[in-house]
């Protein structure tokens, strides 16, 4: 589907997104863990659009460090549409952290319009548990009008 030019479109203003339940978020390792939820993130004409987040999780580590760590970002409950790993290097045992991260899903005629969808940034540890702290974490989410394709 083309992007309609001519419609009414909405800015798709960014939404910023705090810890699912404003608290802190135990992430087990071997499972990845929704942290963040942005609220529905709804197109209001049909065409092109991909989702943009971005944010810092401040993350802690036990006492013995996880030994690899991934943050993701879904749409729903569905499969990964990016995902960053961190460099195992920053992971230290005790270690309190913010972890940076953007990631950009692909162009979608059909995702945004016309019930919208959640986006949930996921965090998964390897080996050890991590806890993603609610202050200092966020995610800021948005639609961005795709290419025609």
């Amino acid at each position: 589907m083309a992007n309609q030019y001519s419609g009414a479109d909405n800015p798709f203003l960014a939404t910023s997104n705090a810890t699912i339940g404003g608290v802190d978020v135990t992430c087990n390792s071997g499972s990845e863990t929704n942290v963040i939820a942005s609220a529905t993130l709804k197109a209001n004409i049909q065409g092109d659009y991909y989702p943009v987040v971005w944010g810092v999780l401040v993350i802690y580590m036990g006492a013995t460090a996880a030994t690899a760590l991934v943050i993701a970002a879904r749409i729903g409950a569905g499969a990964d549409f990016a995902t960053y790993t961190v460099d195992p290097g920053q992971l230290v045992n005790s270690q309190k952290d913010q972890f940076h991260f953007a990631l950009i899903g692909s162009n979608s005629a059909s995702a945004w319009f016309p019930t919208g969808g959640v986006i949930n940034v996921t965090v998964n540890p390897t080996t050890q548990n991590v806890t993603v702290k609610n202050v200092g974490s966020y995610a800021i989410c948005q639609l961005v009008k795709g290419p025609n394709i």
